[in-house]
């Protein structure tokens, strides 16, 4: 089971899970709220819909993309807290990655039309 989030936060247009089912030749179900994997052969969930909610079942394997009330965060401690305020978080440029910029980002994203971007 691959687990995403709903959808990205630079071009906002929820196609990056859909997207990895497609390449890997797998079903997928968006929007899942919860999980009823449990069952070991296929995963259950309510999936979230304008009106309310609709019970999906897959096989395994299966990509879900979920929105936020499928989990509490845990809150970090205080000594947890206190490491992440000393962490050094290594940042790198898409040059270093040796990134093709035409790929990546808002400008990389497979569509064609400026009415999806967000301003």
């Amino acid at each position: 089971m691959v687990i995403c989030g709903k959808q990205a936060i630079d071009g906002d247009t929820a196609q990056v899970g859909p997207e990895m089912a497609e390449f890997l030749n797998i079903p997928h179900i968006s929007y899942v709220k919860k999980n009823r994997g449990d069952r070991g052969c296929f995963s259950q969930g309510p999936k979230l819909m304008d009106e309310g909610y609709d019970i999906v079942e897959s096989s395994l394997p299966v990509l879900l993309t979920v929105v936020k009330e499928l989990n509490e965060p845990r809150l970090p401690s205080l000594k947890g807290k206190m490491a992440a305020k000393k962490a050094e978080i290594r940042k790198w440029a898409s040059s270093e990655l040796a990134a093709d910029a035409d790929k990546i980002g808002v400008k990389g994203l497979p569509y064609t039309g400026e009415e999806h971007l967000c301003p």
